[in-house]
């Protein structure tokens, strides 16, 4: 009877080395899989970047070529329409009271 009970010991024994060898190997295989696909969505990523970067690029080479300047500043884009509305509306005004004045 305790052979019998050594015997399942030492079967139990083994069986639980071979389960925490096999837990140990599951969790380096994840911890590799999960490695690959971190470096696959980064490398996605950068390739992407590239792409939208190069996109850029060309779309601003082609407005130089067709003689459009891409390379100016919003807010002085917006400060020369105010100005222009600005002289616009002077035009207009001056404009009507010379129409005024004839009339």
């Amino acid at each position: 009877m305790e052979d019998w009970q050594s015997k399942g010991q030492k079967e139990w024994e083994k069986n639980q080395m071979i389960k925490k060898e096999r837990e140990l190997k599951d969790r380096e295989f994840r911890a590799k899989m999960e490695e690959r696909r971190e470096a696959k969505r980064l490398n996605a990523k950068d390739a992407q970047r590239e792409d939208v970067l190069s996109g850029i690029q060309e779309f601003e080479d082609n407005a130089h070529k067709l003689g459009i300047n891409v390379d100016r500043d919003p807010e002085q884009d917006l400060e020369n329409t105010k100005k222009f509305d600005q002289t616009n509306l002077s035009v207009n005004a001056t404009l009507i009271k010379l129409k005024d004045k004839s009339v």
